[in-house]
């Protein structure tokens, strides 16, 4: 049956036509006779450009499939006994665990820590708006903080239509034991 097709790997994506039936044999590799059409560049005299492509690199188009070649066809061999296959282990995921607690199975809840243990880190926050106009008083503000043990953790500044310009800032430190 006569088919359009394509190269594999054809940049020009040029479309021949061949006839699956027809192909010839050469070094142990199988060839279809493929026709390009005429060139039109050539004129009206012109031939058409004929040439062999290996059958594994035929693409054909419109959906159809091309006739097995027999000779490439494997024979069907007895289905030999199958060893037994050994089971997948899979493996774990790569990357960081997942931040969600799997709930424990039968109770339907997350473990929660209730009691403090000693050891335990706690913190303690404080919130302040800060004048932050001249960066010599903001300098100033910031570090008589540290001095007491407070730690910058977020600032966000609000500037007035009228002028001046505030920060509210977020300070925490590790909470003192009684």
């Amino acid at each position: 049956m006569v088919l359009k097709g394509l190269q594999k790997g054809d940049k020009k994506i040029r479309k021949f036509t061949f006839d699956d039936e027809e192909y010839i044999e050469k070094d142990g590799k199988y060839y279809y006779k493929v026709n390009y059409g005429k060139n039109s560049l050539e004129g009206e005299y012109a031939e058409d450009e004929i040439d062999y492509i290996e059958v594994t690199q035929v693409i054909p188009l419109g959906g159809k499939k091309l006739k097995p070649i027999p000779e490439l066809q494997k024979p069907t061999a007895v289905a030999a006994p199958q060893e037994p296959q050994l089971q997948q282990v899979e493996k774990p995921k790569r990357g960081r665990p997942p931040k969600v607690t799997k709930l424990d199975p039968g109770t339907g809840t997350l473990p929660v820590k209730t009691v403090l243990e000693e050891g335990d880190v706690q913190f303690e926050y404080l919130v302040e708006n800060v004048d932050i106009d001249e960066p010599k008083t903001l300098k100033d503000t910031l570090n008589s903080w540290g001095a007491l043990g407070w730690e910058l953790c977020w600032m966000e500044s609000i500037r007035n239509i009228f002028g001046g310009t505030k920060a509210t800032a977020i300070f925490k430190r590790k909470k003192r034991s009684i």
